[in-house]
């Protein structure tokens, strides 16, 4: 392997760890809002809750799915 590959093959690693270390910030996230809810601490703001039932169908299902997987 040339210096020039090496210098590549090191940014193609560092590009693919940036977005390995995203996409488990996102789930990670994802998680920890998932438990908020399921454990009440989190509570929808005034506005979201003017929005209508969307919302909240779309939290009791995120809820019913974690609740079968665990």
């Amino acid at each position: 392997m040339t210096k020039e590959e090496k210098i590549k093959k090191i940014e193609s690693l560092r590009k693919q760890a940036t977005e390995l270390k995203k996409e488990v910030d996102y789930f990670n996230a994802l998680q920890l809002a998932l438990k908020l809810v399921l454990n009440g601490s989190y509570f929808l703001p005034p506005i979201l809750k003017r929005i209508g039932g969307e919302i909240k169908e779309h939290l009791q299902q995120a809820t019913s799915y974690y609740i079968t997987i665990t």
